[in-house]
């Protein structure tokens, strides 16, 4: 009657560790697949127009520095435009914790005339591990959307 007593509380424990690490580990591989989907589908940068620049402009990592369009000065040349498009979940909840899918879409524009020259689209998951008290995961798809469209456009003048 013992055994059969143990033996059924290491089924019972056993069932609730698979239930409890299994369901939000296939949820989060149901997700990735999607974000890998969406992003094959979409994702990645597109070059309108690419500026060539003095190395002067660039920064001490070779990069050009665009702001938000929220946040530029009336002397900025160039401003991005994101937008964050839910797919699963509330990109914007504090709850991280909790399983999200969402695309970010960047946009470069010139402000002179607004021209767009060139947009990034990618798409993110974020959350959705089993209960533990570590930073929940996330995966996207491609990496640095944002920074790979401003290298893209931005050129180094070759004549300095």
């Amino acid at each position: 009657m013992n055994i059969t007593k143990k033996t059924g509380a290491v089924v019972a424990i056993i069932g609730f560790l698979v239930i409890w690490l299994g369901v939000p580990t296939f949820n989060k591989w149901r997700a990735d697949k999607l974000v890998d989907e969406l992003c094959a589908k979409d994702g990645g940068v597109k070059v309108y127009e690419t500026v060539t620049l003095p190395k002067e402009r660039f920064n001490q990592w070779g990069q050009f520095e665009v702001f938000d369009q929220r946040f530029m000065k009336p002397s900025d040349e160039y401003y991005t435009v994101w937008e964050t498009k839910k797919i699963k979940g509330d990109p914007d909840s504090e709850e991280i914790w909790k399983l999200t899918i969402y695309q970010d879409h960047f946009f470069l524009y010139r402000a002179i005339d607004k021209k767009l020259l060139g947009e990034a689209i990618g798409y993110v998951r974020r959350g959705g591990d089993p209960i533990n008290p570590f930073m929940p995961s996330s995966h996207a798809c491609p990496s640095a959307t944002d920074n790979d469209l401003s290298k893209q456009i931005f050129l180094k003048s070759s004549n300095q």
